[in-house]
């Protein structure tokens, strides 16, 4: 394959993700119309990703499976605190939120990523950076209408859910460029989604055993919970890995940002969602805070 071709697999593989992606808010939705809860689709969605993962790898790449001992403690943190914490968060978000508003809201952690980096490892402060964070903030004010919100009403909760989601994929994101040079990303994509698996079903173990707690009710629950396992969890990772090979991280984070307008194009077309011009002016800008950031990134790299 030549170089142009590969580049443009790699392109067309990044495209693909940013849509497999956007597939998630869809089917957490669609769960949840189906009268699932966050813990039976998040203990589906993990335990469907590490079994296919566990499979995968003891079959064809068994060395994946291997990491020092010390890698073990910080495995877990990445897991607990970044991952699962990622995903519960939102997961609960949206029971609260249009799917629209939720992913904005999650779409701001590469700004709090690059506040953090400035915080935590004494990054210098571009003012270029600084007037993103000032975008960033003034377009999550415009989507979420913050004016007219009460406090003790549930979309409150909805965006302080959404935005801690945002938080903790910001540390997932930090802390994984920490532990990633160390181990392979498919040995540390087997082990964040068993690590979250385990500690779903430790959590709800004493409900499983007094009855009080399904996985499943129903093949349609099945379905929707193994499809976020592969379809929004392996695959897509999985396609950005290969975008990655191909054109660099710098250019698939860029393009990844096509997710948002993917979930917006979705949600309109399956959950029959309607966006304000707020809403829309917030989404707008929240894009245009990542992609300065992201460019910015680009260049650095250069």
């Amino acid at each position: 394959m030549s170089v142009f071709s590969k580049r443009y697999v790699g392109y067309g593989a990044v495209m693909l993700s940013a849509l497999f992606f956007a597939l998630i808010s869809q089917l957490t939705k669609i769960a949840y119309n189906n009268g699932m809860t966050p813990l039976q689709l998040l203990t589906l969605q993990s335990g469907t990703a590490a079994l296919l993962l566990l499979g995968y790898t003891a079959l064809f790449n068994r060395v994946a499976l291997r990491m020092p001992a010390g890698m073990i403690p910080k495995l877990l943190a990445h897991a607990l605190l970044g991952s699962l914490a990622t995903n519960v968060l939102y997961a609960v978000a949206l029971l609260y939120l249009p799917a629209s508003m939720g992913t904005m809201l999650l779409f701001t952690y590469p700004i709090l990523v690059t506040l953090g980096a400035i915080v935590f490892f004494q990054e210098k402060v571009k003012a270029a950076q600084l007037f993103a964070l000032a975008v960033a903030v003034v377009g999550t004010m415009l989507s979420t209408q913050f004016w007219q919100i009460s406090r003790e009403s549930l979309e409150f909760k909805g965006i302080l859910l959404g935005l801690g989601s945002a938080l903790a994929y910001s540390f997932f994101n930090l802390y994984g460029e920490h532990i990633l040079n160390k181990i392979e990303p498919l040995t540390s994509l087997t082990y964040i989604q068993l690590f979250s698996a385990l500690s779903l079903v430790l959590y709800q173990l004493p409900a499983y055993l007094s009855g009080q707690a399904v996985l499943v009710d129903n093949s349609t629950q099945l379905v929707i919970g193994v499809s976020l396992g592969t379809v929004a969890s392996i695959v897509p990772f999985w396609l950005l890995l290969i975008g990655i090979k191909h054109i660099g991280s710098s250019k698939a984070s860029i393009i990844g940002t096509l997710e948002l307008p993917a979930v917006f194009v979705l949600s309109s077309v399956f959950l029959h969602e309607q966006f304000s011009v707020w809403q829309v002016a917030g989404a707008v800008l929240i894009l245009v805070s990542i992609m300065m950031v992201r460019l910015g990134d680009f260049k650095s790299r250069k």
